[in-house]
């Protein structure tokens, strides 16, 4: 009885550990065709759009510089004074959502709106 336990658990375990590393290697082919399918279908797609001229494919680089916002609470912002003004809505927004209380988002962006027509 023991022994036929002992050897019953060692079959199945070989049968296990063998599953197991079939799905592994099933796993890592399945993630080197779809990593190398999504390689030929980018050169395909790049090959579409450059058409027959690949030395002539230019992409032109325009840095401008960033603008920085100083007007909100004397603090610096990439952000424009309009865009500060709906963040600050939103900030609103959830500060009430934390406390539990409801907040009329939509009617506080069309307030918003109506000052950016009020400058």
């Amino acid at each position: 009885g023991f022994l036929k336990g002992e050897r019953e658990q060692a079959l199945l375990g070989a049968i296990i550990e063998s599953k197991n590393s079939t799905m592994k290697s099933a796993s890592q082919r399945h993630s080197q065709a779809l990593q190398q399918f999504w390689e030929e279908e980018k050169e395909r797609v790049l090959s579409a759009l450059l058409g027959s001229t690949k030395s002539d494919f230019h992409v032109p680089v325009d840095i401008q510089p960033l603008s920085v916002n100083n007007s909100y609470w004397g603090k610096e912002s990439v952000m424009s004074q309009d865009e500060i003004s709906f963040a600050d809505v939103i900030g609103r927004r959830n500060d009430a959502v934390i406390a539990g209380r409801r907040y009329p988002l939509i009617d506080e962006f069309m307030s918003t709106i109506h000052e950016f027509g009020r400058k």
